[in-house]
């Protein structure tokens, strides 16, 4: 393990210039340094989770490139605020230039991780909706990246225990979500 950094009172934090590394932290941002490194630890597994050759096929298609992720999280983000976007939506929303976004709706509609249908009140305009899978992929593995979050903090940092109050709220419906034939429980490896 590395070398400990020394930790002072922010009123004894020495300025120094941006590009140098700081040479000490801030004892007031203690709580906030363990969010950010449960916040590591759990984008790390993250990362690896979305690679792993068992990882659902809608993670590793998802997580294949960096537009693939942005068009994911953005129909997702549209999802979960309660629609289904347009694909010019999409698009913007995205942030992702004009072949890729083709070649992921392309690839994302032949794996069957999107539909694309006409929308009802504009038959010119298409709108994108994220498959089952897709769906329960990321709520699964976001759950599961939320418990690593968890698990990493500190038990006794509210920050901790706030997380850990909300996974159990998101668990105790659970119930639910096996009669529609999934869960979000950790399988065990």
């Amino acid at each position: 393990m590395g070398v400990k950094i020394p930790v002072v009172s922010g009123k004894d934090f020495a300025a120094r210039a941006h590009d140098e590394a700081p040479p000490h932290q801030v004892s007031e941002f203690a709580e906030y340094r363990d969010f950010m490194a449960a916040y590591c630890e759990a984008r790390l597994w993250w990362m690896a989770e979305t690679r792993s050759p068992d990882a659902e096929a809608a993670l590793r298609f998802w997580g294949g490139s960096w537009d693939r992720q942005n068009i994911y999280y953005a129909l997702q983000l549209s999802w979960n605020r309660g629609y289904w976007p347009t694909r010019s939506e999409l698009f913007y929303t995205a942030k992702v230039g004009d072949r890729s976004f083709a070649r992921v709706i392309k690839d994302a509609v032949a794996c069957k991780m999107i539909a694309i249908d006409t929308d009802p009140d504009d038959k010119r305009s298409k709108i994108i909706k994220p498959t089952r899978q897709s769906v329960i992929a990321l709520e699964r593995a976001t759950t599961h990246y939320f418990m690593t979050l968890a698990d990493a903090a500190p038990p006794e940092s509210s920050f901790g225990k706030g997380m850990r109050a909300r996974i159990a709220r998101i668990l105790s419906v659970d119930h639910v979500r096996k009669k529609m034939g999934f869960t979000l429980e950790r399988a065990e490896k």
